[in-house]
Formats: C-alpha cells, structure tokens, sequence
C-alpha cells in the first residue's frame, strides 16, 4: 500500500509541477523554440523527478531537481522573464513538504 500511496503523492507533486511550468510559458504564442523546448523538457524532467524521487526520496539533492528542471528553459534561452520568483518559493516549499511527507508518511521503514 506505501507503493501506491508513493506513486499517488508523486503524481500530484509533478501535475502541479507542469501547471508551474505551463504558467511560466503561458504568455508565449503559439509556435516558436521556446515552446517547442518545453514539450520535450517538461515529459523528459518529470520522469527524471519522478525516477529519482521514487528511488531515492530522502536525498535532498533529489528535491533541488524540480527547481532545477523549471529554471533550466529561463538558462538555456538566456531569458530571465521566464522565471517567476512566487513559483521558484512555490517550487521550494513544495518540494520541501513533500521531502517531508516521504519521511515521515511514505518511507518504506515507516
């Protein structure tokens, strides 16, 4: 049962993941690089956080990766407007909480 409700916590902390990374982008048009960029970034980092989270949830450098992933488009377009400082706090607090959760809740020696 830790295994589902594991996954479960997961799923949620990388739905609200992508919905941060969809309000980063979301005054882009249609078409472009940077949206080409973040269609193949954001399935390819939410199954890196989703990997190494699910394997390794006490690492605390597992948990810098969500804020990793959501600055890296802002890095390699050189675009400091991309970044939203409310959504890296967002980020970091979540991110947190669920580090959290997962050791005190959902680790397998609970």
């Amino acid at each position: 049962m830790t295994k589902i409700l594991r996954i479960a916590w997961l799923a949620v902390f990388l739905i609200a993941y992508a919905v941060l990374v969809s309000l980063q982008f979301a005054g882009q048009g249609a078409g472009g690089d940077v949206l080409g960029f973040v269609r193949i970034w954001l399935p390819v980092s939410g199954a890196m956080m989703f990997c190494l989270a699910y394997l390794l949830p006490r690492e605390p450098a597992v948990w810098a990766v969500p804020l990793l992933a959501y600055l890296l488009p802002a890095a390699w377009f050189r675009e400091a407007g991309f970044v939203n400082p409310v959504h890296i706090l967002l980020l970091v607090v979540a991110s947190g909480a669920s580090a959290w959760v997962f050791r005190k809740y959902l680790s397998e020696s609970a």
